[in-house]
């Protein structure tokens, strides 16, 4: 990966300025997941949750067992797009999280994020990717929202040892989206009512890989609930 981009902080203050700036109403919005245990996820505003991006440490345990199978994307409606910039799995994640959800989620009438949408829908994974690396409204917008966290930007270049992936239901078939792969991994049924706990099932099984470790965190794409 020659490109690399400033790696986007887990806070949802930071994913929902990069969404808005890109074009997504702000009646949708990222919000924490306080835990992945039954009691926790009694505080996600399930019915109108669309997808949920879990931030997991990348280890060898992690990489070694992995949870699913990537495989050729053969439902049409299923938006999946290559990763080939350096720590740009955050922004990877919310463009599955969204492109994927575009008959739920709303946009402004000149979102360029959806214009990037329609205009790379049919295209190969690596073709998504090669107009990524070409948007600059894209990049820009990135770039200086990965300045605004919590905590000071790294630079570019830096190792990170996190990574985002997304979680996503289409056509009643649960996805998890992670750029690096060579395509999304199905993970069985799924439906709207069922999203949620279908979504936190899999994170559970992230965790369950390495239970003592406590840098798992996760945020829901929703509809404002407030």
């Amino acid at each position: 990966m020659s490109l690399n981009w400033i790696p986007l902080e887990s806070n949802p203050d930071v994913l929902n300025s990069f969404i808005e700036n890109l074009g997504v109403t702000t009646d949708w919005k990222f919000v924490d997941v306080y835990g992945f245990d039954d009691e926790s996820i009694q505080f996600i505003p399930s019915p109108t949750v669309v997808s949920i991006i879990l931030l997991y440490p990348l280890s060898e345990v992690e990489d070694g067992i992995p949870v699913g199978d990537s495989s050729p994307v053969t439902d049409k409606d299923v938006y999946f797009m290559k990763q080939t910039i350096g720590n740009a799995c955050g922004a990877m994640a919310i463009l599955h999280a969204v492109a994927n959800n575009t008959n739920t989620v709303t946009f402004t009438e000149d979102s360029s994020l959806k214009k990037f949408i329609d205009k790379t829908k049919d295209l190969s994974p690596y073709d998504k990717a090669d107009l990524l690396v070409n948007s600059t409204e894209i990049n820009n917008t990135h770039h200086d929202c990965a300045q605004t966290g919590q905590t000071v930007a790294p630079d570019p270049t830096s190792h990170v040892d996190c990574h985002f992936i997304a979680l996503v239901q289409v056509n009643g078939v649960l996805y998890e989206m992670d750029g690096r792969k060579q395509g999304p991994v199905a993970h069985g049924p799924s439906s709207a009512d069922t999203f949620v706990s279908d979504a936190i099932k899999v994170c559970r099984k992230y965790v369950d890989k390495n239970p003592q470790c406590l840098r798992f965190t996760a945020v829901a794409l929703c509809k404002d609930p407030f």
